[in-house]
């Protein structure tokens, strides 16, 4: 980190963003849901964004701890990048857990 980091705007100002999240993310699916915005066609063209998403992701991951491998020794960012790599996978196993449970 760099010297002049405001670490009491980040303190005060990550928690803010989070609570305006949470109160504004309602009044959205309200409104989207009385304009009839949340039908089948909105719900099958996000979950394939998601998927592509996923996609897109792991492959930047990939890449991203082949480069680290390749240019640094072992160390932190090879650890935090493995970490994100289980993350990932974890978390598909988990979502492809309850999608077969749920269909």
């Amino acid at each position: 980190m760099y010297e002049n980091f405001d670490w009491l705007a980040f303190l005060l100002g990550l928690p803010l963003a989070l609570l305006l999240m949470v109160f504004i993310y309602p009044l959205q699916r309200r409104a989207l849901k009385k304009q009839r915005a949340l039908d089948e066609r909105y719900v099958t063209i996000h979950t394939q964004g998601r998927s592509f998403a996923w996609v897109v992701t792991a492959v930047a991951i990939a890449l991203a701890w082949l480069v680290v491998l390749l240019i640094e020794p072992i160390g932190t960012a090879f650890f935090v990048l493995t970490f994100l790599w289980v993350v990932h996978f974890t978390s598909w196993l988990i979502g492809a857990a309850i999608a077969s449970k749920r269909n």
